[in-house]
């Protein structure tokens, strides 16, 4: 089986597609948050928010995906024998879908495994091609 080096992990090549940008699921480790949009609030200036919520995101300007997960950092990952840090794992919250482009921009929450609040970041979903 090929494998794929990653952190000083040995994983196996079917998790790459789940570590790249723009993928169809959400990537099994927290990216570098210096580029990822984030969210500033509820509709109606709401703190916790779940599927059918509006909510309000910046960073999202020259951005083309209609749809992104939902993230948040989660527990650091370390290594067991050396104990050095190898990033953080993802908490997959859910998924919205941008309603309206602009300074803020808008979304609706489509699906939510748990409430969405200001802070928690946006990782953008690849279209899927049509298959002929």
């Amino acid at each position: 089986m090929r494998c794929l080096r990653l952190l000083g992990l040995t994983a196996s090549l079917w998790l790459a597609p789940f570590l790249t940008a723009g993928a169809t699921e959400p990537p099994a480790l927290f990216p570098n948050a210096d580029n990822l949009a984030r969210v500033i609030m509820g509709e109606n200036g709401r703190q916790l928010n779940v599927a059918g919520d509006r909510i309000f995101a910046e960073g999202l300007a020259g951005r083309t995906a209609a749809a992104y997960f939902v993230l948040r950092p989660g527990p650091p990952l370390t290594h067991q024998a050396s104990g050095r840090r190898l990033g953080r794992s993802n908490i997959h919250l859910g998924r919205a879908r941008v309603e309206r482009r602009g300074n803020p921009t808008v979304l609706r929450i489509e699906q939510a495994r748990r409430e969405i609040r200001p802070g928690d970041y946006l990782w953008p979903i690849a279209s899927r091609k049509p298959t002929e």
